[in-house]
């Protein structure tokens, strides 16, 4: 599931695209699809749906109409959009970095990313480029959107070279949602602007979840104690809450409220419900397993279950 504005997009039934109304459910439209084996990203006006890493569509968000398809050489992965562009390749290697033209789907570059693992990718709006996290050496390299040349590198110390297939979608770099990248076991960077403003952040914990991401000024993670945490990024102080049925390593799928409490979905299917001080309000086994990140509005959350959406 993806959302833009109040709008949230998921496939289902075995060949359908559909778009709902976060808040009430309510069916916007629907389109055809290979299978719902594939990966999303939403931009304020399109919907992309990368379809057995191979197969590329677009499609009107808010009318559902398909406007382009392409084959792209596969398995691509780690799909990204913005207004101008979309970004795929990358993932495990097996598929060079290629930006398309967002209203065509035109190829607009194909950069050749060598042997050494790519470990994130992402889109970089103060940059307008594509940062990416390759290799061992400790290293950030933004490409240009525009045509994939190299536009910054910067040198960070002990980041850490995590891998992980499931990493943030969405544009990052500005204010609200800088680019995280782990430092050490506990620590990570915090990327913003169009200098790449570094910001140093120490949680005090030994880091299970990665790779990281923010949310409204917090960053959510599980410790080696698999204990459910949110780092506060402007008091730089850690809450520590406790242990959650929560396995893997991907992002987690919580959120803070508007309450300033906390909600967090698990791979068992379970809501934990914390208040702001970190103190349990409720648990509630829902489902066999939260499959997406959760979907706010006010106190309305909505994710995806195994076989069902709920809300």
């Amino acid at each position: 599931m993806a959302e833009s504005g109040a709008v949230i997009v998921c496939p289902a039934r075995r060949t359908k695209l559909i778009a709902l109304d976060r808040m009430t459910g309510q069916e916007y439209w629907r389109a055809n699809i290979q299978n719902p084996w594939g990966t999303l990203a939403l931009s304020a006006t399109h919907v992309y749906f990368l379809n057995q890493h191979a197969r590329l569509d677009a499609f009107d968000l808010h009318r559902g109409a398909r406007l382009w398809s392409t084959e792209l050489p596969g398995p691509s992965g780690w799909l990204h959009a913005d207004e101008r562009s979309v970004v795929v390749g990358g993932w495990r290697n097996y598929t060079p970095l290629t930006c398309l033209e967002a209203a065509t789907g035109e190829v607009r570059w194909t950069v050749h990313l060598g042997s050494a693992q790519v470990l994130r990718t992402a889109i970089y709006a103060p940059l307008q480029a594509v940062a990416m996290h390759q290799g061992m050496e400790g290293q950030i390299r933004w490409l240009s959107l525009h045509d994939g040349h190299e536009r910054l590198t910067l040198s960070l110390k002990e980041l850490q070279p995590d891998s992980c297939d499931v990493i943030p979608r969405g544009v990052f770099g500005q204010e609200p949602r800088g680019l995280l990248v782990r430092s050490g076991s506990g620590n990570f960077y915090r990327l913003t602007g169009d200098r790449a403003v570094v910001e140093h952040h120490q949680t005090g914990q030994n880091l299970l979840s990665r790779p990281l991401d923010e949310r409204d000024g917090q960053v959510f993670f599980l410790n080696r104690r698999n204990e459910f945490c949110v780092y506060d990024l402007v008091e730089q102080h850690t809450l520590v809450m406790e242990r959650v049925d929560h396995l893997g390593v991907a992002p987690l799928p919580a959120r803070r409220l508007l309450d300033g409490s906390y909600v967090l979905g698990t791979s068992s299917g379970t809501l934990w419900h914390f208040n702001a001080a970190g103190k349990r309000i409720s648990r509630r086994r829902v489902c066999t397993g939260v499959t997406t990140e959760l979907f706010t509005d006010g106190r309305t959350i909505a994710f995806r279950a195994f076989d069902r959406i709920e809300a």
